[in-house]
């Protein structure tokens, strides 16, 4: 299905930034959480039998999952930039489309980035985890 809008799909560098917006305020809540709780939390990947981990991949999951299923349609990260993150027809992600992209980042990830630098090469600026899910991240 090809999507029929005129959207203005947000490049590589801005997604980027958006991304490491919303990966500095998860590292700075789990240095919150980790101090109040005297447990190490964070998403972990190297260390996911520990409890700490296990944690910090549920909450960054749930971060995902609410702020791209939710009013704006965008992570804080991507709010900032006024992106949003749709379906292939245009409407709003649910929690599985939300979930099965962040699996997407996590294997772009694993083969080194190639996932997400496809977005930088791909004509709607799609990366891995977008064709996954069939999303697309457009500017407001």
């Amino acid at each position: 299905m090809e999507i029929v809008n005129d959207y203005k799909y947000a490049g590589f560098w801005i997604r980027f930034l958006a991304y490491l917006i919303d990966g500095i305020i998860l590292s700075v809540s789990f240095t919150i959480l980790s101090y109040i709780t005297g447990s190490n939390i964070g998403a972990n990947f190297e260390s996911i039998h520990e409890p700490g981990s296990i944690i910090g991949l549920f909450l960054t999951v749930l971060y995902f999952v609410y702020f791209e299923t939710g009013e704006k349609q965008a992570t804080i990260g991507k709010y900032i930039f006024d992106l949003k993150v749709i379906k292939q027809d245009g409407s709003k992600l649910t929690a599985k489309d939300s979930i099965i992209r962040y699996i997407g980042k996590i294997i772009s990830a694993i083969i080194i980035f190639i996932g997400y630098i496809m977005a930088g090469f791909d004509e709607q600026k799609r990366a891995l985890h977008d064709r996954l899910a069939n999303t697309y991240v457009i500017r407001k």
